[in-house]
């Protein structure tokens, strides 16, 4: 079994962001709704592809701005009972999952979490289910087609775009085994209509060296993917290589934001907020960075239809709080690769960095390599399959960067 980070276990992407809204129990909603058009990135580079990363709208996920319905349930086994309450569950990952989206997004979506408080013991031994890092789609189907015969008479399923499905933590594995999950499969049948398209499974706890406040976080990942977004560790046992500049990286221990380009993916970011840059000769940038509202957030480098080098600026404001690093980061994007296969990798500016960081979890080697990685003021990079020269020349009393970039 492997830490998130070098994880075998298969993710398959879904739907947008939690929620929940059910019969029983109340409603705990992130805000009231805002209308937002969802403007899908456009433009020279706006990457094709069949890839995890592509730009290209994929069907059958939760929407990712304005409203996103989510259902959140609690279960536990007949040899797995609850010991702690489901409130107390349910508060290690609410309102703080609402709370990261809102503030992701720049409040573009509105996150409902109307959870059924109460466990729904299965009918069958947690050991009988064979959950395990890895298990086939099967393993789910079949808790799903149990929870759905354990709570249909009490639950309408139907009409939620994500589905949470978070066990009591004293199922599973140790603290450090993960096994929380995302499938998206074809809807089950309930009294109610359709349900289950997209599912997040949640399991034991991620504490990192004591700290407790950020367990919700594993749920804002797996949310990601039924979002559409893609595992950005390796499945591989291979080094990581974005470190914790995402949280479809990193989702242990401190908070941190995603990269440009997941949130013009999302819709987050306008297509004015990207500067694209295709033809030879100099550009001036000024990248206010990703976690603040307004201003331009990337600038992309396209090197082919599937192939880009993106450069944003990071500082340690918003839900970058946990980060210890910041300046100006550059990643590279394939639109060609798979999820769990490195589809974004991030150039590390600094790998002899002494900085110390001592917020949890960046102490983690994979985290540790990358915690200086963006370029500071008066730093350049000249990446040759490009042709691109980045330099940053200044940050501006309002916190943006300011970044020259040359193509031959």
């Amino acid at each position: 079994m492997r830490e998130r980070g070098n994880e075998l276990g298969k993710r398959i992407v879904g739907i947008v962001a939690i929620c929940a809204c059910v019969i029983m129990g109340g409603s705990n909603n992130a805000g009231a709704r805002q209308d937002y058009e969802h403007e899908f990135p456009s433009g020279q580079c706006a990457l094709t592809g069949t890839g995890a990363e592509s730009l290209t709208p994929l069907p059958n996920h939760a929407p990712s701005i304005g409203n996103v319905k989510a259902l959140t349930l609690f279960i536990d086994f007949p040899d797995v009972r609850d010991t702690a309450g489901v409130q107390v569950r349910h508060d290690e990952f609410f309102p703080q999952t609402q709370n990261w989206y809102k503030s992701a997004s720049f409040g573009k979506m509105v996150y409902e979490n109307n959870p059924v408080l109460r466990y729904f013991t299965m009918p069958q031994s947690f050991r009988s289910y064979g959950v395990a890092r890895g298990s086939a789609e099967a393993t789910y189907a079949r808790l799903i087609r149990d929870l759905i015969s354990v709570a249909d008479k009490d639950v309408n399923f139907a009409g939620y775009d994500i589905y949470n499905v978070i066990a009591t933590p004293n199922a599973g594995a140790e603290q450090n085994t993960v096994l929380s999950v995302t499938w998206q499969m074809e809807p089950f049948v309930t009294a109610d209509g359709p349900a289950f398209r997209n599912t997040s499974f949640v399991y034991n706890h991620q504490d990192v060296d004591g700290n407790t406040a950020n367990r919700y976080r594993v749920l804002v990942h797996e949310n990601g993917h039924t979002l559409g977004l893609p595992d950005l560790y390796p499945y591989a046992d291979e080094p990581d290589q974005v470190g914790h500049w995402d949280v479809m990286s990193s989702d242990w221990g401190a908070n941190n934001d995603m990269l440009a380009w997941h949130k013009w993916k999302l819709g987050w970011l306008e297509n004015t907020q990207v500067d694209c840059v295709t033809s030879p000769g100099a550009t001036n940038h000024s990248l206010v960075p990703v976690a603040r509202p307004g201003g331009s957030k990337i600038a992309v480098v396209k090197v082919s239809d599937s192939r880009a080098m993106t450069v944003e600026a990071r500082d340690l404001s918003g839900n970058d709080e946990g980060q210890c690093g910041q300046g100006v980061l550059i990643s590279w994007v394939d639109t060609t690769v798979a999820s769990g296969s490195r589809p974004i990798s991030v150039h590390n500016a600094n790998p002899g960095s002494s900085l110390k960081c001592d917020k949890p979890s960046m102490s983690w080697e994979n985290n540790r390599r990358f915690v200086e990685a963006p370029l500071k003021v008066g730093q350049s990079f000249q990446a040759p399959e490009s042709g691109a020269v980045v330099e940053v020349s200044a940050q501006n009393s309002d916190g943006s960067y300011q970044v020259k970039i040359t193509r031959s």
